[in-house]
């Protein structure tokens, strides 16, 4: 699974049991959302409307703690209502 860290909006890939406690981002999906492809590149990323959209709502996770206090520092995106094998996990797969 990957996910985003909402501090440096970098991608980390976890497996098994080893996936930390994460928020899920809902979001509609718009005309330029950003691919993990696109994520490689951080210039292709920004250039796109969706970046803003992704560092707007990490920004936002700034201050979200787990049940048992500590910071929760990981995201994972969720597209919903749309077709899940062409949108859904296009950036956290």
């Amino acid at each position: 699974m990957r996910l985003i860290n909402t501090k440096t909006l970098e991608l980390h890939e976890f497996f098994n049991d080893n996936v930390p406690p994460y928020a899920i981002l809902s979001h509609t999906w718009g005309t330029e959302e950003v691919t993990f492809q696109d994520w490689q590149n951080h210039q292709v990323a920004v250039s796109k409307q969706g970046y803003l959209k992704i560092k707007n709502a990490c920004q936002e996770r700034a201050d979200v703690f787990t049940s048992s206090g500590q910071p929760l520092v990981y995201s994972r995106l969720d597209t919903p209502g749309t077709d899940s094998a062409t949108a859904y996990g296009v950036l956290c797969g």
